[in-house]
């Protein structure tokens, strides 16, 4: 699309035409320079200042490109090959690559390179391997009136000379997907970078830490190391497209703050002063490229990501990024199916009806979308009121919480929180109050399998064990810790002041964290307050020690990672030490043999033993994650009368292996065989509203099974539970439209149909290996018994047993 081009306008076939003309007549490369500078010129492409001839690709460089437009190279000649058509010389091809090698080792940027003879057009960035000439790596100018292809290709494909591009789908996937000719540039620039840094400890470290949390999320992931560091490499990419992103719909010049201090960008200093937010932009797993020498890369993805009109993007564009750059395969294989924003924002509808004076969780947030649509609740709320701008943002960070144990998708699901926000935050900040806090979004995990209380939180402190360094640990006090705001928004300040060498002690003064008065001073508590002299001093002295810490283990090259691993990793145990109103989400839909094997145990441990929910037998290869998730949620975040909702597989409202968590009563169970004790029972109410039975939907493709949405209320561990059982309300018709119909329906409960009568006489159905379909061709048996023939067979013949058997005569008869 060109909206500010009049395409009727002669101008540009007549530009075009003295392009090819030039061609034609086999002119000077000046010449053909002349005329494509004039064209560039003239639609818009470039201005005249920011097009410059014979432009050495490095300050030492005796060598000049023939024409630098923008960020990109462009090299002309007489003709780009000796053969005629669109067949490049090699040597022609080498002399570009080189000048595009020289800026990039010099600093200069990541830039894209064009060679042309003002016919053939052939585009190149570092690292492009092999010459492709079909679209989008190369275009045929074969005619004038062809002007307005070439526009948009060097438009789309060269110059990205767009601005203000719409944030949506089509134009996400256009420029910024794996389609496009400058994504598959910084993907090979990041590999390139990676490659050359895989044994930094900082980068080791961090891609070791991001695959054991992707492990826990997505369960026992079949890829080879390479495919990997693959996924690696394109999830760092995603992060910094996503970071650069937030910064830009908040009024932060990308492009500038690029320029001057890439670094920060990846760092979010600048983006904390400006909106007082921290815990979105900061070093994480990603932020690697920043500590390899990764500036130049980082300069030219954020002129590119700054093209965008972020402002006005959609709530839900980080979520839409992702779906961007990881294609519907790939995700399948990985087991990622996020809930639709429909289905989200009906179920935030209905369970929090008070969302200003309900506290909400998702424990397994995943892309944000119910976080966004919670927000947006509150907020929608909020307006009715009269509720200053401050204590609107301060509420708000209270009321919507989330966690999840994969890496990327916490940063999807805290720029959906922002972005959702963003009204709030700024409105506080006009009216001149200190909006300064973190995103309630956390990179933990929600069941807490890795960790128990009691092992992070003993005493008063809470002791983090560093990955892969033997007796070294970061302890915290739990009276800070508890201070959720105070204490993220403080490790973020430490790790950024780490990270750029300032003085992280100086963090503790900025949050308050002072030593305590001497006794002798006037301002020496009495005796009544010693217990807050104590906590004081303890606090200052454990986090002096533990940043110490810190900085040793960055500067050893170990660290880059620690802050902000440690003070997530912490947030679901203190969650549950303060339980919320609802809990709602969508948990993983995980076969338990499919789970990562350093958890497995202790999933069917808990699922045994905590909840009793395990069914085992027939049903034992069939038990997934999804019902100890509900269960492992309302037990740890969900205070009693409190409600939770969660989509589930159809399954959990009608099959055996949900039969026992169906019941509301999950009892704890100590001891093994006769010496096994009931203990604690944990109870909820499914009658408390009619689960949503989602699997008439059409269609219904929004899950890779079929789904439904249950509700359950918390009644405690002495009260009675009520069973899932009953009716349910049936959707019908097109799925996220309003005509779909909700109609009362029962459930069928497959779990009580009676067994088979062989059932006694076996442990296991026939199984038949490998798992594939068989055709079956019946054929005629010759040797059977033909009517009125008696013989006579003994069925245990040769049986150790020492039952009376008698031989049995079988009689055929027609």
């Amino acid at each position: 699309m060109v909206a500010h081009l009049d395409i009727s306008d002669r101008r540009y076939a007549a530009a075009a035409a003295a392009i090819l003309r030039r061609y034609d007549n086999f002119e000077a490369e000046a010449n053909i320079t002349t005329a494509v500078r004039d064209f560039l010129i003239l639609t818009g492409l470039a201005n005249s200042d920011e097009i410059i001839e014979e432009n050495p690709p490095t300050d030492a460089s005796r060598r000049a490109v023939d024409l630098t437009a923008l960020d990109t190279f462009i090299e002309f000649k007489r003709r780009i090959g000796s053969v005629a058509g669109f067949n490049p010389d090699p040597a022609n091809v080498q002399q570009l690559d080189d000048y595009l090698e020289l800026s990039k080792a010099d600093g200069k940027g990541v830039r894209t390179g064009i060679l042309t003879d003002g016919k053939y057009w052939l585009l190149r960035w570092p690292d492009a391997g092999p010459v492709r000439t079909a679209p989008p790596y190369g275009f045929t100018l074969d005619a004038a009136d062809k002007w307005l292809p070439l526009y948009e290709w060097l438009r789309d494909s060269a110059l990205l000379a767009l601005e203000s591009i719409p944030a949506d789908r089509d134009n996400a996937e256009r420029y910024l997907g794996p389609g496009s000719p400058a994504y598959q540039r910084d993907i090979a620039t990041l590999s390139a970078r990676y490659a050359a840094a895989a044994e930094h400890e900082t980068v080791k470290v961090k891609r070791r830490l991001w695959q054991n949390l992707l492990t826990a999320a997505l369960g026992e992931i079949a890829g080879a190391a390479a495919e990997m560091d693959d996924l690696f490499i394109r999830h760092t990419y995603l992060s910094l497209v996503i970071g650069m992103a937030v910064q830009a719909s908040f009024g932060i010049d990308i492009r500038q703050v690029a320029e001057t201090d890439p670094l920060d960008l990846l760092q979010g200093r600048r983006f904390r002063d400006a909106t007082g937010l921290s815990g979105i932009i900061e070093s994480d797993f990603f932020a690697w490229p920043g500590e390899v020498g990764g500036e130049a890369l980082i300069r030219t993805l954020a002129r590119r990501v700054a093209r965008f009109d972020w402002p006005n993007a959609p709530p839900d564009i980080a979520a839409i990024l992702y779906e961007t750059v990881i294609p519907p395969e790939e995700r399948r294989t990985l087991g990622e199916y996020y809930t639709p924003a429909w289905l989200a924002r009906t179920m935030v509808r209905e369970l929090i009806a008070d969302p200003l004076n309900q506290r909400a969780l998702d424990p397994a947030c995943g892309s944000g979308t119910f976080i966004a649509e919670a927000v947006s609740h509150f907020l929608n709320a909020a307006d009715r009121t009269s509720l200053e701008p401050k204590e609107r943002l301060d509420r708000l960070r209270s009321a919507v919480t989330g966690i999840d144990v994969h890496p990327v998708a916490v940063h999807l699901a805290r720029a959906a929180w922002a972005l959702a926000a963003r009204p709030a935050i700024e409105a506080a900040g006009q009216a001149g109050y200190d909006a300064s806090g973190s995103v309630p979004v956390y990179l933990g995990d929600a069941l807490q399998l890795r960790f128990r209380a009691g092992d992070l939180f003993a005493g008063q402190q809470v002791t983090i064990p560093v990955d892969n360094v033997a007796n070294l640990e970061l302890a915290f006090p739990i009276s800070l810790v508890d201070r959720a705001d105070t204490f993220d928004s403080l490790m973020s300040q430490v790790a950024a002041d780490i990270e750029r060498g300032d003085d992280p002690l100086l963090a503790l003064d900025d949050y308050g964290i002072a030593d305590a008065p001497d006794s002798r001073s006037a301002d020496a508590p009495d005796s009544r307050s010693a217990d807050a002299l104590d906590s004081r001093s303890n606090e200052r002295q454990m986090l002096a020690d533990t940043i110490a810490t810190l900085q040793r283990l960055h500067d050893e090259g170990r660290n880059h990672i620690w802050a902000y691993y440690t003070r997530n990793l912490v947030r679901p145990v203190a969650l549950s030490r303060t339980k919320v109103d609802v809990v709602i989400g969508n948990p993983p839909w995980l076969n338990y043999r499919n789970t990562a094997s350093i958890l497995r145990d202790e999933l069917e441990n808990q699922s045994k033993n905590l909840y009793g929910i395990w069914q085992g037998g027939r049903y034992a290869t069939h038990q997934d994650v999804a019902g100890l998730f509900f269960a492992r949620s309302v037990d740890l975040y969900l205070k009693d009368g409190g409600v939770i909702g969660m989509v589930l597989p159809h399954s959990a409202l009608q099959s055996g292996q949900y039969a026992k968590w169906r019941t509301g009563e999950w009892q704890e169970a100590t001891g093994r065989g006769r010496n096994r004790v009931p203990g604690r029972t944990l109870a909820v109410d499914f009658g408390h509203q009619p689960a949503w039975d989602l699997e008439r939907l059409e269609p219904n493709t929004f899950f890779p099974v079929a789904s439904c949405v249950v509700f359950a209320e918390r009644v405690g561990e002495k009260a009675p539970g009520t069973a899932l059982a009953g009716a349910v309300e049936q959707w019908q018709g097109p799925a996220g439209s309003d005509t779909v119909k909700r109609v009362r329906s029962g459930i069928t409960d497959t779990s009580t149909s009676g067994d088979s009568p062989y059932a006694g006489y076996a442990r296991q159905g026939a199984s038949i290996v490998p798992r594939c379909l068989f055709f079956v061709n019946e054929i005629e048996n010759t040797a059977i018994v033909q009517a009125g023939q008696t013989i006579t067979v003994n069925p245990r013949r040769g049986s150790q047993d020492k039952a009376p058997w008698r031989d049995l005569d079988l009689t055929a008869i027609t």
